[in-house]
C-alpha cells in the first residue's frame, strides 16, 4: 500500500436517515421464530429456509440495522474517534488484550495496556496496579496539599506536570503510580516545609522545596531527582543552581578548578597584571590581561594583550618544557612569527627565503641556478694577425677584426680575436 491510497472517509453511516432495526447482541426463542438478526447468530437458519418449506426472508431493515453499526463504528474512527474504557464491555470479551490503547475518561491522553485479559479500570489511585500505563497525556495536574500525605489518582498522575498548591503546616508525602515515567513537577505550596515524592513501598526523593520545579524520573519502583532546581517564582540565586555569586554582571572572587584555571575579581580567566597558572606550575606576566589554555604543567599556551613602544599588539605564547614561542598581530596590520610561515606545502622562512613546489626546492637555489647558466662577462680572446694580405680580409667564424694597416701596394697587414663569453664559471669561445 502507498500513502496516497487513503481511503474516502464515510460522511455518513449506512441508513443513518433510513429505517432500520437495533441489533441485538443475543438471540431469543422469540427472535428465532420471527427471523430476527442478533450479533451471536446473524441472520438465523429459518431465514436460509426455503419460504415454501415455512421458511422467512431475511429482514432488510436487520441489514440496514448491521450495516449501520459496523459504517458509524467505521466513520467514528475515520473521524479520529476512540472507546475509553468500558468495564461492561471488558466483561464481555473477557478484559482487555495486551497493548490496547484506550483514550483517558476526560480524553485528554491515552492509556497503554500491558496485561492480557486486562478488566481493571486504568484510572484507579496510585496505591494500585491496574496493568495500564499512560502513553500520551496533555495538560498538568494540581493537587492541594497542607499537612496530609496524598496518594494521586492515576489519571492526575498521567499528566506530564504536576502543580503542587496549598500552606504546607508540616512535611507531607506525594505518593505516586510506580510506572517508568518523567514529571516536572512544580511546588507552588507556601510554607517552611518540604514535599516528599515518593511510589508506595518505592526509594523516597529528596525533599523539594516550595517555589521551585524539578524534573522526576520513576523507573517503575522508585522515584528519583533527575536535576535540581529548576525555576522560581521569581528568580534563582546562584547557591540555588550551584553557581558563582555575581554582581553587575561580573564574578567576584576566585574561580579554579583541577585544570589550573584561576582568575581574580577583574574578569574570567585572567588577572589584573596577566595570566596566572594554578597551583606551582610556571607563569608570565604580561602588562593587560589574558588567558591560559593548560596541557599539562609543562606544555600551555596563553593569550594575551600587550601594550609596549612597539605598539599594541594581540599575543599567543605557546610553552613546551623549555621552548618559549610568541605570534603577535599588531593593530597597525603587522604580523609576527618567530620562525616558518607556512601555506599549503610552501613555507616562507624567517632569513626571507621561499621553499616551495614552483621553485623545485629554495628559491634561493632556483635563482641562483638560473643566473648560473646567463653570460656574465664577455671577451675578446688571444689576437692573430695577417701578414700581407693582397685582397679582402676575412676573419674566422666566431671572431672580429681587431685592426689593419696596408700601403698603396695593397700590402695589408691585419689582426683578429675570437669571442669568449664567460658562464657556469669557465669562459668559452663562440664557436660561429
Amino acid at each position: 500500500m502507498k500513502s496516497s491510497g487513503i481511503p474516502d472517509r464515510l460522511p455518513n453511516a449506512f441508513a443513518h436517515s433510513g429505517d432500520r432495526n437495533d441489533i441485538a447482541d443475543t438471540s431469543t426463542t422469540a427472535s428465532l421464530a420471527d427471523g430476527q438478526a442478533t450479533y451471536d447468530v446473524g441472520f438465523p437458519p429459518l431465514t436460509r429456509t426455503a419460504i415454501a418449506s415455512g421458511g422467512i426472508p431475511p429482514s432488510g431493515l436487520d441489514v440496514n440495522g448491521v450495516l449501520y453499526d459496523v459504517t458509524n463504528k467505521l466513520q467514528w474512527h475515520d473521524a479520529g474517534g476512540g472507546y475509553p474504557f468500558d468495564a461492561a464491555f471488558s466483561n464481555g470479551i473477557g478484559g482487555y488484550p495486551k497493548g490496547a490503547v484506550v483514550p483517558s475518561s476526560d480524553l485528554t491522553g491515552y492509556w497503554l495496556n500491558t496485561t492480557d485479559a486486562n478488566g481493571t479500570n486504568p484510572e484507579g489511585t496510585a496505591a494500585s496496579a491496574t496493568g495500564w500505563v499512560p502513553l500520551d497525556f496533555y495538560g498538568l495536574a494540581s493537587v492541594s496539599l497542607a499537612s496530609v500525605s496524598v496518594t494521586m489518582n492515576c489519571l492526575d498522575a498521567a499528566k506530564p506536570i504536576i502543580v503542587l498548591k496549598g500552606t504546607l503546616t508540616a512535611n507531607v508525602y506525594l505518593y505516586l503510580p510506580k510506572w517508568q515515567k518523567r514529571w516536572r513537577i512544580v511546588n507552588n505550596c507556601t510554607g517552611s516545609f518540604n514535599v516528599i515524592l515518593s511510589t508506595t513501598g518505592g526509594s523516597v526523593a529528596p525533599a523539594i522545596a516550595t517555589g521551585y520545579s524539578y524534573e522526576i524520573y520513576c523507573d517503575g519502583i522508585g522515584v528519583y531527582l533527575l536535576s535540581g532546581k529548576l525555576a522560581t517564582k521569581d528568580s534563582l540565586t546562584a547557591t540555588d543552581v550551584g553557581a558563582l555569586s555575581t554582581s553587575g554582571g561580573e564574578l567576584t572572587g576566585a574561580v579554579s578548578n583541577t585544570l589550573g584555571f584561576t582568575s581574580t575579581s577583574t574578569g574570567i580567566g585572567f588577572t589584573a597584571t596577566g595570566v596566572v597558572s594554578s597551583g606551582s606550575g610556571s607563569s608570565i606576566t604580561y602588562t593587560l590581561n589574558g588567558y591560559r589554555l593548560f596541557a599539562n604543567t609543562n606544555q600551555f599556551s596563553d593569550t594575551y594583550w600587550y601594550n609596549d613602544a612597539n605598539g599594541s599588539r594581540h599575543g599567543i605564547h605557546v610553552h613546551d618544557n623549555s621552548n618559549d614561542v610568541y605570534y603577535e598581530f599588531f593593530n597597525n596590520g603587522d604580523l609576527k612569527i618567530p620562525r616558518y610561515l607556512y601555506a599549503g606545502t610552501a613555507v616562507y622562512q624567517n632569513d626571507g627565503n621561499v621553499k616551495g613546489s614552483l621553485w623545485g626546492g629554495y628559491l634561493s637555489d632556483y635563482l641562483n641556478n638560473a643566473l648560473a647558466a646567463c653570460v656574465s662577462n664577455v671577451q675578446l680572446g688571444t689576437r692573430v694577425t695577417i701578414s700581407h694580405v693582397s685582397s679582402m680580409v676575412t676573419t674566422p667564424t666566431g671572431c672580429v677584426a681587431t685592426s689593419a694597416s696596408g700601403d698603396s701596394d695593397n700590402d695589408v697587414n691585419a689582426q683578429y680575436a675570437p669571442i669568449q663569453i664567460y658562464r657556469n664559471g669557465v669562459w668559452a669561445t663562440i664557436a660561429g
